[in-house]
């Protein structure tokens, strides 16, 4: 399953960018992003059994989207290459630091209820709060110069 989803996440990958570059507003590519996400993960809650294929290539979907998304409104909201080198820098940093922990906690979470309901749930909570910080990066404006 896991060669499944890296398999899609590769198409979402170079897609998302492209498609959110010839918009002024990257809103509709974020929620269809955030969506496929959210779909697959809530699939695999709720019904891991019966598609899990189905849920593996949406979530593959959404998170490659993302993904690529999020790096490329790095250089969508600079106003010129240097501070998308800063804002890439920051955000990178930081994003990197705070993902280095879910997998850790995710299996945490498993090994401690001995049920993916909670690490499952915690992602649906973690993909509306992608929604959220999605949408407000997918404003048509710049990061204002420091």
């Amino acid at each position: 399953m896991l060669a499944l989803a890296q398999v899609v996440v590769i198409p979402a990958m170079f897609l998302a960018p492209v498609l959110a570059d010839r918009s002024p507003s990257q809103y509709s590519v974020v929620v269809v992003a955030v969506t496929l996400t959210g779909a697959g993960t809530l699939g695999l809650l709720v019904a891991a059994s019966t598609a899990t294929v189905l849920w593996i290539v949406l979530l593959g979907l959404g998170q490659g989207a993302c993904f690529s998304l999020a790096l490329t409104f790095f250089a969508l909201r600079a106003p010129d290459s240097e501070h998308a080198a800063a804002l890439s820098g920051m955000a990178q940093s930081v994003g990197y630091l705070l993902a280095a922990g879910g997998p850790f906690l995710f299996g945490l979470l498993r090994d401690a209820t001995h049920t993916w309901t909670v690490p499952l749930t915690l992602l649906v909570a973690v993909t509306v709060c992608l929604l959220i910080t999605g949408l407000g990066a997918a404003r048509d404006a710049h990061v204002g110069r420091v």
